[in-house]
This record gives C-alpha cells, sequence and structure tokens, in this order.
C-alpha cells in the first residue's frame, strides 16, 4: 500500500488534487490521469476483497460437508467422497486470493505512478501561476466595484449598491481561492523538499517583502504593512504589492533568502568596521 512509502508526498498530491476538483487551478492532464487509473484498480481490489470475504473461512465452508458425513453415517450409507466439493472449495479461495493478490500489486504501481511520477515543478509554473495572475486580477477589476468600503465585514454592504455587493460576493470567492491557490503551493514545495534557507517563508508570497516595508527580522515588534484580514490583505496584495506579490518555487525562495541574508551581513561587517 502507498501508505506505508512517501506518507507526505502522498499527502501532498491529495491535496492538489482537492483543490483542483474544487476548480481554484488547474493540473497536468496526466496527472488527472493517474488517479482516474488508480481509482479503478482501487475500486476493483475492494470489490475482489468483497467476494473473498463471500467465500468465508475453510472452517465455515466445510461445515456443511461435516454435516453431510454425519447424516450418512446415521443412516449408516457409505461416507460420501469429498474430493470433489474440496478441490472446488479450494480452488475458489485460491483464485480468491491471487486476484486480490495480484489487483494489490497493480493498485501499488498505480498508487507510485501517482504519486510519484509527477514532476512538481510544471504544476507551478504551468498551471499554479496562471491561476495566481488571475486572481491577481479579478481582484484588481473588482477593487474600484467595491466603493472604498471595508470589506472586512458584510455589514459594510448593506446599503451599499447592487454592484458593490456583487463585488464584495465576488471578493469573498477569490479570497478562497487565493487561499486554495498558495496552499497548492506550498503542496509542491512539500513534492520538492524545500524550501531549505528560506524555512519561514518569509519570500514566499512576496519577492522582496522589504522593499513593501515588511519587517522580516530584528526589530519584531515593528508594525507591519500588511493587513491582517484574509480580504483586506488580497486587496492589499492585488493593488499595493502587486509588483512584488508572486509565485516561486522552493529553490527561487532560498535565492532571495540569501541574497538577503548576504546584504544583511555585509551591512553588519560595514558597521562594525567604521
Amino acid at each position: 500500500m502507498i501508505e506505508s512509502h512517501d506518507r507526505r508526498t502522498a499527502g501532498a498530491i491529495t491535496a492538489l488534487l482537492q483543490g483542483a476538483e474544487l476548480g481554484h487551478y488547474t493540473l497536468p492532464k496526466t496527472l488527472h490521469k493517474a488517479q482516474a487509473i488508480e481509482a479503478r484498480v482501487r475500486e476493483e481490489l475492494s470489490r475482489a476483497r468483497a467476494d473473498l470475504e463471500k467465500l468465508g473461512s475453510v472452517a465455515d465452508a466445510t461445515e456443511p460437508l461435516a454435516g453431510t458425513v454425519l447424516e450418512a453415517a446415521r443412516d449408516e450409507k457409505p461416507l460420501p467422497d469429498l474430493s470433489a466439493p474440496l478441490a472446488k472449495l479450494d480452488l475458489a479461495l485460491q483464485l480468491g486470493r491471487f486476484r486480490v493478490s495480484i489487483l494489490q500489486a497493480a493498485r501499488e504501481l498505480a498508487a507510485r505512478a501517482l504519486y510519484f511520477g509527477t514532476e512538481p515543478e510544471s504544476i507551478l509554473v504551468e498551471h499554479l501561476r496562471p491561476a495566481l495572475t488571475q486572481v491577481m486580477e479579478e481582484v484588481r477589476d473588482l477593487e474600484p466595484k467595491l466603493e472604498g468600503r471595508s470589506v472586512e465585514s458584510p455589514e459594510h454592504f448593506i446599503r451599499a449598491s447592487e454592484t458593490a455587493r456583487v463585488a464584495f460576493t465576488s471578493l469573498n470567492d477569490l479570497g478562497y481561492r487565493y487561499g486554495a491557490i498558495r496552499a497548492a503551493q506550498q503542496a509542491v514545495g512539500r513534492l520538492l523538499d524545500g524550501p531549505q534557507v528560506d524555512t519561514g517563508h518569509k519570500f514566499s508570497e512576496f519577492k522582496d517583502p522589504q522593499a513593501l516595508g515588511i519587517t522580516i527580522g530584528g526589530m519584531a515588534g515593528r508594525p507591519q504593512p500588511v493587513p491582517q484580514h484574509p480580504l483586506t490583505r488580497l486587496l492589499w496584495a492585488a493593488t499595493v504589492a502587486k509588483d512584488q506579490t508572486w509565485m516561486p518555487l522552493p529553490i527561487e525562495q532560498d535565492e532571495m533568502a540569501n541574497a538577503y541574508f548576504k546584504e544583511a551581513t555585509n551591512k553588519r561587517l560595514s558597521a562594525f568596521s567604521m
């Protein structure tokens, strides 16, 4: 069973497929095909196990034969030859077990193809990035229709125009989608075993957080410009931070983190040398 191998990989692929099924983003056709193959083999394995269960155990199947022998003995008749029914029973049990064993092996192969045969980089570059771009564009289109109202409560739209109310509803939908896309980004990161440097994911959402006034280290208590409310944050990311909002591969996150740490180190060395 696939559970005995890499649960982390299996969990990441499962999460990606769930997001795609909800329509938040697309995935490679090969991944969907692998999913369909694994599901088909898994269903057949379930049927095979059920059929084998119906045959019962050897003891269950031989009990009626024991009754036949006892009845013949009581009637002082020749005891029946049990070779044929026993051979039939043995054959049925063996065939059922072989069927289950073969399908278990087939499902293992199908699961391996599903969980380990994908290319995570292509998922992020060819599917998640376009999905993020689309969400950002739609959020920017909605922003002027919100009439400058706070999106942190539906109450702010009770007396708004129909255009504003529709825009607020659409923004909520985009908020769910944005969250799903970012979750998919993390799933791809798990498949790629990264990042290795940016383990705090400081560069996962914004390419240069410092350019936006976001503190990466040091003064942890410093006020941050990024809004906390999900919808306000989404609007902020799509408008104020639009040039910095990105969808990096783990290696790209690490490159930005390395550049930051190198610059920070140089600044400290320069300060000491003065």
